[in-house]
């Protein structure tokens, strides 16, 4: 029974991946899942959005004269959470 079900990156991968290198990593790895799922509509809703905040981080980080990484970690932090905690459990409930 489990051997028909598709192979998904887990809540801790994406939020690890986002934290670790950025927003947009963790949002491949849940466009993944989805197209996994042929759930098109929403893997681009989803890569769109890991986009924006991979940006966002980017101008969030440049601001101080001397960029600090650790802003570059919250902002991942902040984005991994909205893919693990909101999007995540929005069209996966059962993971």
């Amino acid at each position: 029974m489990e051997e028909n079900l598709p192979k998904i990156y887990s809540k801790k991968a994406i939020l690890g991946f986002s934290i670790c290198f950025s927003t947009l990593f963790g949002g491949v790895l849940l466009y993944q899942n989805l197209i996994e799922v042929n759930k098109k509509k929403e893997a681009y809703t989803v890569l769109a959005i890991s986009i924006l905040l991979t940006i966002i981080t980017g101008v969030i980080v440049n601001i101080p004269e001397e960029p600090k990484s650790s802003l570059a970690y919250l902002s991942g932090l902040g984005g991994g959470c909205l893919l693990s905690y909101y999007f995540m459990p929005k069209y996966f409930p059962d993971e």
